[in-house]
């Protein structure tokens, strides 16, 4: 039978984070392991960020409702890390082709946002 592994349950919730410069990717998530279980849990302290986006919030300005991140956690990552448990626990290999696909696009951009990359061209 199959382990959970660490690794993976950290990239599921990475990839689920929102992301604009990729700190709550980084920073947001501890995982640990034990012999019976993997912890994962979230940074609050290095991105205090993380509650209202999961909760929502009134922007500081408009004092409108954002709700475009609302939920990240409890609808996507759970959902995406019982999909990863039950599967696991089936016997089945879990296919992480589309976590690995969805972490190298986002390493990619964070690169070519933080001017690593350079378009090349006159």
């Amino acid at each position: 039978m199959s382990r959970i592994n660490e690794q993976e349950i950290r990239m599921i919730a990475q990839n689920n984070m929102p992301y604009a410069t990729g700190n709550m990717a980084m920073q947001g998530i501890a995982t640990m392991s034990t012999e019976l279980k993997v912890i994962a849990q979230y940074q609050i302290s290095t991105v205090p960020y993380i509650v209202p986006q999961e909760e929502g919030f009134y922007h500081w300005i408009t004092g409108d409702f954002i709700d475009t991140n609302q939920h990240f956690i409890r609808e996507r990552t759970v959902g995406a890390w019982n999909t990863y448990v039950a599967q696991v626990n089936a016997g089945i290999q879990p296919d992480m082709q589309k976590e690995t696909e969805t972490a190298q696009r986002r390493a990619s951009t964070r690169l070519v946002g933080s001017g690593v990359i350079q378009k090349i061209g006159g």
